[in-house]
C-alpha cells in the first residue's frame, strides 16, 4: 500500500533511530528490519544502517559525554539539481541540522544525500546481538564505544567523514525521504527564543516545510 502510494506520485518520509535504543530481542524489532523492507518495497535502493552516528569534535556534538547528539551543516546546497536545492530555501547561514541519537543512510544506487556529518562524524554498532536476534542488515561489526576519541576504523560502522543522516530518492512518480534520526519531532523543529536563527531553532524545520 505504501509503495503504491510512493510510485503513483506520494511523498514519503521514513524515520530511524540508532540501534542501542532498538529492542534487545532484535529483528524484527530494530529499525532496519521495520524500514528497509518499506524501502525495498518502493523500489527505493536507499538503506538504514543498523549503526549509531557519533561525532568527536565538540563543535558539533552536545559534549564529551554526548557524541551521540550531533550537529551537522554539511547541506547539499551545491547540487545541479533545483528540486533538492530548493529544500533548503530559507535557510539561514549558520543554522544547523540536529541529528539526535540517530543511525547512517546507505544511498544505494540513486539517493541523494542532502545533509551530511563533519569530518570527524562516523558511526558504530552499539549493540551487538545474539545470533538469533541479528536481522539482515546487521553491521556484523564489533561493538564501539561512545567515549569521545575512541574512534577505530576497525569497529566503524560508516568511517570518518562518510556519514549521510537525511536523503532522499525518487520512486516512480513520487519521492521518498530517509533520516537516521526522526528529525520532525517536536522538539527538533521547535521554535527557540535561544538560538537566533528568527522562526526555526533548527534546519531541520526548514528542510521539512520545503518538503
Amino acid at each position: 500500500m505504501v509503495a503504491d502510494y510512493a510510485k503513483n506520485g506520494g511523498t514519503v518520509i521514513l524515520c530511524g533511530l540508532a540501534d542501542y535504543q532498538d529492542s534487545n530481542d532484535g529483528a524484527p524489532y530494530c529499525s532496519t528490519e521495520q524500514i528497509n523492507p518499506i524501502l525495498e518495497a518502493m523500489g527505493a535502493t536507499m538503506r538504514l544502517n543498523d549503526d549509531e552516528v557519533l561525532d568527536d569534535d565538540v563543535d558539533y556534538n552536545g559534549g564529551e559525554s554526548q557524541t551521540y547528539r550531533v550537529y551537522m551543516d554539511n547541506f547539499n546546497t551545491k547540487s545541479g539539481d533545483s528540486f533538492i536545492t530548493s529544500l533548503f530555501d530559507g535557510m539561514q547561514e549558520g543554522q544547523r541540522y540536529s541529528a539526535y541519537s540517530g543511525a547512517s543512510i546507505d544511498l544505494g544506487e540513486s539517493g541523494v544525500a542532502l545533509v551530511r556529518g563533519s569530518e570527524n562524524c562516523y558511526s558504530i554498532n552499539s549493540k551487538v546481538r545474539p545470533e538469533e536476534a541479528k536481522g539482515t542488515w546487521d553491521s556484523g561489526k564489533p561493538q564501539g564505544s561512545t567515549a569521545s576519541g575512541s574512534y577505530d576504523e576497525d569497529t566503524a560502522v560508516v568511517p570518518k567523514g562518510d556519514v549521510v543522516t537525511l536523503a532522499t530518492e525518487q520512486v516512480g512518480e513520487g519521492r521518498v525521504y530517509l533520516a537516521g534520526t526522526v528529525f520532525l519531532s517536536n522538539f527538533e523543529i521547535a521554535d527557540s527564543a535561544s538560538v537566533d536563527y528568527g522562526d526555526a531553532s533548527y534546519a531541520n524545520k526548514v528542510i521539512l516545510e520545503n518538503i
